[in-house]
């Protein structure tokens, strides 16, 4: 239920559970659960854990497949817990094998202050031979996370395929690592990593991260030994990412692709789009892309359009794209702007330093983009009517939706029923924690 300011009334508190303990884990299909506040959490453990293939307390076989399950209008408010712990895990078990976890939708939920080595929200595979397909993560507002959303292949996670992952109309501020991170690791000392793994379709779009003191949205084929993998048919679009220029002097950057780093080798990242976006005041790159870091060989990055998008006020705004890469966009670089539509001037934003990234009239980039691959509607869902504008916001006409904006401002619960948690969940599965790579650029 709701209490008389809107927000949910019902606290869940975590704080007795024992480490890597969850306050509430899912492993049956057909599930919903609205309108619950959790506070608490431990150590290594979660709000929610989302799981299919992994075998029940008892020790006989779990489900093989979880499906329509929907967490909706909640609060995961960790604040005042110095404990790695997440808010919401889908994940398939350690030791599944052919295991289908699908049918996910994350809406409307407030996220406030996980911190460490864990995520706001993770999307994961572990195992072998499993499917991850139809999450739609949409409408949340994450704030003080670390790490807000991973859709990420884990440790020993092999042959294992995450399709159709939709991340959309969210709301970040005040991130410190990430604000979207897709990937395939291993393990930070290891040797060993994920490997043939598949993440396909994921697309990141409408959404706004604003403060944001690292990388914002991060694509890499493989870190930390992980072998072979494959990062497939990304689309970012009509995305408004502004970094933190205080905490971003010396790096940060709004999107970063890289195919391998740190031990990585034979991984790829094939088919990225990015389209009509902003992405400003990063104290690195707007958009960085490198195939190999680290010194390594192997790993390859096809296939990468940047069209339509602002890139201004960032310490500099491309590092790694070549100017055939990028079409009709906003840049200071020289070597970029003149060419392929491309043009280096003021956009006119109506309000930069009061985080108003619309164009004002008389804008170079009103009417500059191309049409080809541009989204009909903008950030605000406004239609895009003839040769469409660069940037997240088309210039002029009525809106058709809100931008997306923090909401259930978190507050500690005052009134209504606080449930302790018990300590009956059964253990976290073991080993499938990943160690997130460095900044590329």
């Amino acid at each position: 239920r709701l209490g008389a300011d809107g927000t949910p009334s019902i606290t869940l508190d975590g704080t007795d559970l024992t480490p890597g303990q969850a306050a509430i884990w899912v492993i049956a299909s057909a599930f919903a659960a609205s309108r619950l506040r959790f506070v608490g959490i431990q150590e290594g453990g979660q709000a929610f854990n989302i799981l299919s293939g992994e075998p029940l307390q008892s020790g006989q076989p779990g489900p093989q497949v979880v499906s329509d399950i929907t967490i909706q209008d909640n609060v995961f408010d960790n604040r005042g817990v110095v404990a790695a712990a997440e808010g919401v895990s889908v994940r398939l078990g350690q030791d599944a094998s052919g295991a289908t976890l699908m049918n996910v939708s994350i809406i409307h939920n407030a996220f406030h202050h996980y911190q460490g080595d864990v995520d706001c929200l993770h999307l994961g595979d572990a195992g072998t031979n499993n499917i991850i397909r139809n999450v739609t993560i949409s409408n949340n507002s994450f704030s003080e996370c670390t790490l807000a959303i991973e859709v990420v292949n884990g440790l020993n996670a092999a042959n294992n395929r995450m399709t159709g992952t939709r991340i959309l109309n969210n709301y970040f501020a005040d991130g410190q690592d990430f604000a979207v991170n897709i990937g395939n690791y291993g393990n930070v000392g290891g040797t060993t990593g994920s490997s043939n793994n598949v993440i396909d379709s994921t697309l990141i779009a409408q959404n706004v991260v604003v403060r944001q003191g690292g990388q914002a949205i991060s694509v890499t084929g493989g870190a930390y030994y992980a072998t072979g993998n494959s990062i497939l048919n990304t689309q970012i679009t009509n995305n408004l990412v502004a970094g933190d220029s205080a905490v971003n002097s010396t790096g940060g950057s709004g999107i970063s692709i890289g195919a391998g780093l740190s031990g990585a080798s034979g991984n790829r990242v094939q088919g990225v789009r990015i389209i009509n976006n902003t992405l400003t005041h990063f104290g690195g790159a707007a958009i960085g892309l490198k195939q190999n870091a680290d010194g390594l060989p192997g790993n390859i990055v096809s296939d990468v359009s940047i069209s339509n998008t602002i890139m201004w006020g960032n310490f500099y705004d491309i590092s790694g794209p070549t100017p055939d890469q990028v079409r009709f966009s906003l840049t200071t670089i020289p070597g970029f702007a003149g060419i392929n539509g491309n043009i280096q001037s003021d956009p006119l934003f109506v309000d930069p330093g009061n985080g108003d990234f619309h164009l004002r009239a008389g804008s170079p980039a009103i009417h500059a983009g191309t049409s080809d691959g541009a989204p009909t509607t903008d950030l605000e869902c406004r239609q895009r009517t003839g040769t469409p504008d660069m940037g997240a916001f088309a210039f002029g006409g009525a809106s058709g939706c809100a931008i997306p904006a923090p909401f259930w401002q978190v507050r500690s619960p005052t009134v209504g029923p606080r449930v302790r948690a018990g300590r009956f969940a059964p253990p976290k599965p073991a080993g499938v924690a990943v160690r997130r790579p460095k900044p590329l650029h």
